[in-house]
This record gives C-alpha cells, structure tokens and sequence, in this order.
C-alpha cells in the first residue's frame, strides 16, 4: 500500500493498520470514560499506607488491631469514664467468622460487641475477601477505679472459639481515670 504526500510517496506496511486502530480505540476509550463519582479520591488507611499486601502470620486463627481508645468523664455520673473503642479483627480460619470482641480488664470482660461493619481497607491490604466484614467499635461506661492500676486489653473470638488479644495502639487510660 503507498501513499503520497507533498510529491513524496510512502510506502506503508499492512500490519501497522491493527496497530494504528488499537491505538485510535485506545485513545477513544481513554477521551470518553466515565470518571470516578467521587469529589475526592479515598483516603488511605494506616493498615494499608505504603505496604502493597499484608500476610496472614502463619498458624494465626485470628488477627485485628485496636485503631482508636479514648476516656472521657461522665458528666452526669460522678467517678464513671466513657470509653470508645474501634479497630478490626478476622478469623483466619477458612468457613468461620468473628463472633465478638470484648474489652478486657485484668482478664475479666468488661463489654462486648458482636457487631461487625465494613473495613474494605483491611479486606485489600490483604486481598482477602472474608476480611471486608471485620470492622467494631465499643462504646462502654466503667468506675475510675476500676481502671487505675489495670491493663485494659481488647481480645476476639472466632466461630470456633478460637480466641486473640488484639495488638493496639498506645494509650493510657490513666490520666483519663485522673481527671
């Protein structure tokens, strides 16, 4: 196949034809997608900031993380602290789920949740689909007394009973139990 451009003849090679409509195709494609809905794009959470995938530690039947803790004294009952909790947790064994997370105190449950919402960002940080249901949150009242001098931990209980106290955040309830 030739061509002619300002007196000078071409010379074009039938197999860059494909070529030349992928790329219009391409090109068309790119021009007039639909954009995302959102005004912004999604935040990135602290489980998955600058890791490409997690790994389930081997042998582990469950895993989590406590996000968030924070105290704040009751205003209308003297010598009580509000507590709110939140972070995830997913069973890692194939069939079974997450049952509850209970707030821990010396080893004694203090308060339970068996409720359980979305965390897509722990479901994609390790590309597991089971994981998408694995995020809580805990809203409880305790005595300042109770907690002075005690360790609060958070620990959750798969459908088998399988059970894991969930690494955490660094917080002192202490201060809290103070004011």
């Amino acid at each position: 196949m030739t061509a002619t451009s300002g007196g000078t003849t071409w010379r074009l090679r039938k197999d860059w034809i494909p070529a030349a409509l992928s790329a219009i195709a391409l090109l068309a494609v790119a021009t007039f997608s639909r954009r995302a809905e959102w005004s912004e794009p999604p935040r990135v959470s602290a489980v998955t900031r600058g890791v490409s995938k997690l790994r389930v530690p081997v042998g582990a039947k469950v895993v989590g993380f406590v996000d968030y803790v924070a105290a704040v004294p009751d205003k209308e009952a003297l010598g009580k602290l509000n507590l709110t909790a939140r972070g995830w947790s997913a069973s890692c064994v194939p069939g079974t789920t997450i049952v509850s997370v209970a707030a821990v105190i010396d080893g004694k449950a203090v308060a339970e949740t068996k409720q359980f919402s979305e965390r897509p960002d722990v479901s994609a940080a390790y590309d597991q689909a089971e994981f998408l249901r694995s995020g809580w949150n805990l809203w409880f009242s305790l005595e300042k007394d109770s907690i002075r001098g005690h360790a609060l931990s958070f620990r959750a209980v798969n459908s088998k009973g399988d059970s894991q106290e969930l690494p955490s955040v660094k917080f002192d309830l202490t201060s809290s139990a103070d004011r």
